[in-house]
């Protein structure tokens, strides 16, 4: 209710959310209370994502929609898409929202970030055999390993083998530093005059 207006013509930008604005024309003639009437539109679309992983966060412009699968109502628009997981490369699409129209992203893949193992060892020159297959001797770093559990065994002519099991979480980078155990005998010499 708008009271006390003079006599004459107006006009109001008529604005809500999840509707395209309206804009309302009346004239005042005399002191008889009017009823403007605005008929809204919905300017909002739906938005279907789903990922590979699923339970990807989803983000709208910045702002965080949800977890795929995801199937939210969205103002008709323009955005730029994030999904992101931990672990996980980001996906980042634009995305044109229509009025009255679903929008479908099916099936992106968020790519696993691959994970480095340096090894070290002390003496340095050992062979290193990760999960039975050999590397370079040490020291040396593996780039673009998948997550997961990996067995390093290190040998050295004149010492004991060493093994150790590292658990390799996705994009990270994990150092390992052995040391071998001399294995040369000693001969002890006990003589009798």
């Amino acid at each position: 209710v708008i009271p006390s207006l003079p006599y004459g013509n107006y006009t109001a930008e008529i604005t809500c959310r999840g509707y395209s604005p309206r804009t309302a024309a009346w004239e005042i003639r005399d002191a008889t209370p009017q009823l403007v009437k605005v008929d809204m539109t919905s300017n909002q679309g739906v938005l279907e994502v789903t990922s590979k992983p699923s339970g990807v966060e989803v983000l709208l412009n910045e702002t965080i929609l949800g977890r795929t699968p995801l199937k939210e109502q969205v103002e008709e628009g323009k955005y730029s898409l994030k999904l992101r997981k931990d672990g996980y490369t980001e996906v980042t699409r634009t995305v044109t929202v229509r009025r009255s129209q679903t929008t479908t992203l099916r099936n992106l893949t968020l790519e696993i970030k691959p994970c480095s193992l340096v090894i070290s060892s002390v003496p340095a020159g050992a062979k290193i055999y990760v999960n039975n297959k050999q590397y370079d001797d040490t020291p040396t770093e593996l780039k673009g390993l998948a997550p997961g559990t990996y067995v390093i065994r290190l040998e050295k002519t004149g010492y004991d083998p060493a093994t150790r099991t590292v658990n390799l979480l996705a994009g990270t980078r994990f150092e390992v530093a052995l040391s071998l155990d001399s294995n040369t005998g000693g001969v002890d010499i006990v003589t009798q005059p």
